[in-house]
């Protein structure tokens, strides 16, 4: 999570910014976020993994580094009032749409799984499908419960 963490570090450090000033800081914090995921993906495509224990560690932190970084910023984009993203939607769309797709793209090509690796799926499809579907059910759940109370906090707001 390091663009979160970079992004609440930020955010402790500029109390009471202008609007302009919190949408600067968010680009940042997506570009730190992005950044790392660069530089980690590539890092541990290069360990190798059949050298013992220590490079095993070593490339599996490289990857989760990347996949948290890349969901984290994800995550921080998603266009509701409590995130980051409601702030760049509102204020800095072109932002925000330009984000979004980069780190969709990013989301697509390294946190996805590759057609390679389903060859440990073997016999199990059918529990992969199921898991897949639980998880998406549960995500569009909940990005609608959220979307429904940020439409009301809006309406309340506005009233």
């Amino acid at each position: 999570m390091p663009g979160l963490l970079t992004g609440a570090t930020l955010g402790l450090a500029t109390p009471g910014a202008s609007v302009e000033h919190e949408v600067r800081l968010e680009r940042i914090q997506a570009w730190t976020s992005l950044g790392i995921a660069a530089v980690a993906w590539p890092l541990s495509t290069l360990i190798p993994t059949d050298q013992g224990w220590a490079l095993v560690m070593a490339h599996d932190t490289a990857v989760a580094v990347t996949i948290s970084a890349i969901l984290g910023t994800l995550i921080d984009l998603l266009p509701f009032a409590a995130f980051p993203g409601g702030l760049l939607k509102e204020h800095a769309r072109w932002s925000w749409a330009g984000l979004t797709a980069i780190t969709w793209t990013a989301f697509m090509a390294f946190v996805m799984p590759q057609s390679r690796y389903w060859l440990d799926v073997g016999d199990h499809v059918g529990r992969w499908i199921t898991v897949a579907a639980v998880a998406m059910v549960a995500g569009i759940a909940v990005v609608m419960l959220l979307h429904r109370r940020d439409v009301r906090a809006r309406a309340a707001a506005a009233a």
